[in-house]
């Protein structure tokens, strides 16, 4: 399957919520890097990067990914370009519940290792665009 399709799949799942489905396609020692969450966005994707996605399909039960542009690059990268989007049902970290919908680009860069599974991922979004769809006073950037 060419890695673009491999990322596809990925946002896919993540559409329907299907946290397994994602993990299946990434390697057993894979990291992230989600670089507006500092410190606390950084790890392994089996153990941290899992529970922050759990997390977000609860917080917006009708989240969704559109993938708005895929480029396969060399050495095994793509980077993908998509638009998140969803409802906040439930409070997100210092965010409350006001039930705001937020979309918000977001950009992806992902690596893939030697059998083609998602060895790294690194993420760049604007947590002020968020904050402000959803009514949260703080500033990040």
């Amino acid at each position: 399957m060419p890695l673009t399709q491999t990322v596809q799949a990925f946002f896919d799942a993540y559409t329907a919520h299907d946290i397994p489905a994602m993990l299946a396609l990434c390697s057993p020692t894979a990291t992230f890097r989600y670089v507006p969450l500092a410190d606390t966005g950084t790890g392994s994707i089996h153990k941290a990067a899992a529970r922050l996605w759990q997390l977000y399909v609860d917080s917006f039960p009708d989240f969704k990914t559109q993938v708005i542009n895929l480029i396969e690059g060399k050495d095994s990268t793509v980077v993908c370009e998509t638009l998140n989007s969803g409802t906040q049902a439930q409070d997100i970290g210092n965010i409350q519940n006001k039930g705001g919908t937020l979309s918000v680009p977001h950009l992806f860069i992902f690596e893939f290792n030697t059998q083609d599974l998602i060895e790294k991922i690194i993420a760049f979004w604007d947590n002020d665009t968020i904050y402000a769809q959803l009514e949260h006073t703080e500033t990040h950037n």
